[in-house]
């Protein structure tokens, strides 16, 4: 009994200690697992934000190689209309006369002109030249039509050039198709860059 006495408020103490003990590792272990999960959580929303952001840059990406290809289609177009013409213009003397398009080809061009500030800052300026000229090839011929008396085929569709206007028409030509291949070069760089 005498131990008892000894014994049992030691005891009780060791209990409340054990108690305080257990709850103070408890309360620690999940502080721990808050701030263990915390750090995942913001980790795990830092590999979502990148994802997203890779994605958005890859999209956008996408859709600049997109309006490049088109835009790039479509001055080959022209450029290669142009080469047509001044072929014809070269292979005929005083007395030919070579039927021209009024209209230019410039569909994707004006569709997609929104979306031109996905391009480079080069790009854009080659691009916007090239078109610039090639929108002025009808307003030159109608001009040049009106100044040299020329005679007009096909309505506003077609203009006929005829004898020492071919040549004229055929420098004008030459001196557009410097700003149509600058553009598509440069739209070459961008898109070998690209991939």
């Amino acid at each position: 009994m005498a131990i008892d006495v000894i014994i049992n408020p030691i005891a009780e103490h060791i209990e409340t200690f054990q108690t305080l003990w257990a709850g103070i590792l408890g309360f620690l272990g999940i502080m721990y697992t808050l701030h263990k999960n915390s750090e995942n959580q913001l980790k795990l929303q830092a590999e979502q934000k990148k994802h997203e952001q890779k994605l958005w840059a890859d999209q956008i990406k996408h859709e600049a190689d997109t309006l490049r290809v088109a835009l790039k289609a479509e001055l080959i177009l022209n450029k290669e209309s142009y080469e047509y013409s001044i072929r014809q213009f070269e292979q005929g003397g005083d007395y030919s006369s070579n039927l021209i398009r009024n209209k230019v080809f410039n569909s994707v061009y004006t569709s997609l002109i929104d979306k031109i500030g996905a391009l480079s800052e080069d790009e854009v300026d080659k691009v916007v030249r090239a078109y610039r000229v090639i929108d002025e090839v009808p307003h030159r011929l109608k001009f040049l039509k009106r100044r040299t008396g020329g005679d007009k085929l096909g309505g506003d569709n077609s203009s006929k050039v005829t004898g020492a206007l071919s040549r004229v028409v055929g420098g004008i030509f030459k001196a557009f198709l410097k700003e149509i291949d600058g553009a598509i070069q440069t739209i070459d760089k961008n898109l070998g860059e690209a991939r």
